[in-house]
């Protein structure tokens, strides 16, 4: 017997969001950042998870993020 896992990526099953939202503003807290809001963060969702992140942390390069992570874990 075959078992199958399906992932909702794109929002097409359920609106996921006010989720990202949160782990987003969450992320942008730890870099002193204001809050997105929903729309805001809608515009971001769709072109992966490391677009998400560049366009949520703007002016911040990949090894800062990781830096700033690495201090905030």
């Amino acid at each position: 017997m075959r078992k199958l896992i399906v992932f909702d990526l794109d929002g097409t099953l359920i609106n996921s969001i006010p989720d990202l939202t949160d782990a987003v503003n969450h992320m942008r807290a730890g870099f002193s950042l204001a809050m997105l809001s929903q729309s805001e963060v809608t515009v971001l969702v769709g072109e992966g998870a490391s677009r998400l992140v560049e366009g949520a942390l703007p002016g911040f390069s990949p090894e800062a993020r990781q830096k700033r992570s690495a201090v905030l874990s």
